[in-house]
């Protein structure tokens, strides 16, 4: 008699024996043997999963064209052009309260036709091995840091003595950052 006929056959007369709901947890039905293809899929292809989207789909979040920002999208509108209107020009007012002209904060300059040469490739002047931007790596890059009040950072979170910037608005410079931080 090999293991389960012993198991069952003990089962089947504990079971006689105990009052109803209050049978042997270890007379539980064998759980059915893993085939070689359920071997295969959990062994094999599940650890390879994220890989093989990432080969495929290099970007999982979505693309949007709408304007950007505060209204929740962020794809065909993560430029530059709409970040400085809308972040460093509007809800964020970065550039009337400090980065702007030769008195800019941390010599980071965030009005029109300067910010980007002020951000990306540009070592932060707060800790010189940190890169204000670094196209292709958002989470790498200082700026995103001192948006998020994340680790690492001089200071505190920016903007500096106003209320955090909208998660979508941090989402769209992540987003223009991600996909190369070109200046248009």
């Amino acid at each position: 008699m090999n293991r389960d006929e012993v198991r069952q056959k003990n089962c089947a007369a504990s079971s006689r024996s105990a009052p109803p709901g209050r049978e042997d947890r270890n007379c539980q039905p064998a759980v059915p043997a893993r085939g070689p293809w359920s071997t295969f899929v959990s062994s094999v292809l599940l650890p390879l999963a994220p890989l093989l989207m990432s080969t495929c789909c290099p970007d999982p979040r979505p693309i949007a064209d709408g304007a950007g920002g505060a209204d929740g999208s962020t794809g065909g509108s993560a430029r530059l052009s709409v970040i400085q209107k809308q972040v460093f020009d509007g809800t964020g007012r970065c550039v009337t309260d400090c980065h702007e002209g030769g008195s800019a904060a941390a010599d980071l300059r965030l009005n029109k036709g300067k910010s980007y040469q002020s951000l990306v490739n540009v070592a932060s002047k707060q800790i010189a091995s940190q890169v204000r931007v670094i196209p292709a790596d958002a989470d790498d890059s200082y700026l995103v840091r001192k948006l998020e009040g994340g680790p690492g950072i001089v200071g505190k979170q920016m903007p500096h003595q106003l209320p955090p910037l909208a998660q979508a608005d941090i989402d769209l410079v992540r987003s223009w950052i991600t996909r190369g931080a070109s200046d248009d």
